[in-house]
């Protein structure tokens, strides 16, 4: 795998949300997945290839009224798009199907497309499945 150079635009920022902070990669993006931990985010955008589309968040495994709120305000730029789309990108498991249909609500609420990604072991076993290290 060749070397990425270093783009100012894509270096992980954390942002407040509450009592919580949230782990966000990418500056203006069409589309934002939404993970319930860094880890999370940070696999995804590996396995993507860190899309120049896409807005990586974690929301460190728990929605309250603050991040909800952060999360309603990103997405509100998202309407003005004709592609814009909200991810949910968790874990396989009832908990997060749980997880992403409360997402799926909200993007819906806020009139922009929806999409799940689901893998069953995870996104860090998505992952490793994608990569042979040697």
């Amino acid at each position: 795998m060749a070397a990425r150079s270093y783009r100012p635009e894509s270096r992980p920022t954390q942002f407040a949300v509450g009592e919580k902070s949230g782990c966000r990669l990418q500056a203006v993006s069409s589309r934002v997945t939404v993970c319930e931990a860094a880890i999370d985010a940070l696999s995804l955008a590996a396995i993507e290839r860190c899309r120049r589309d896409t807005l990586y968040t974690a929301t460190a495994g728990g929605m309250g009224p603050e991040t909800i709120a952060a999360l309603q305000q990103l997405l509100q730029d998202l309407e003005r798009e004709p592609v814009g789309m909200l991810v949910a990108a968790t874990d396989g498991d009832n908990a997060g199907r749980r997880y992403a249909a409360k997402l799926q609500e909200i993007a819906m609420l806020a009139k922009v497309q929806f999409d799940a990604i689901l893998p069953p072991d995870g996104l860090n076993d998505a992952l490793r499945a994608t990569v042979s290290i040697s």
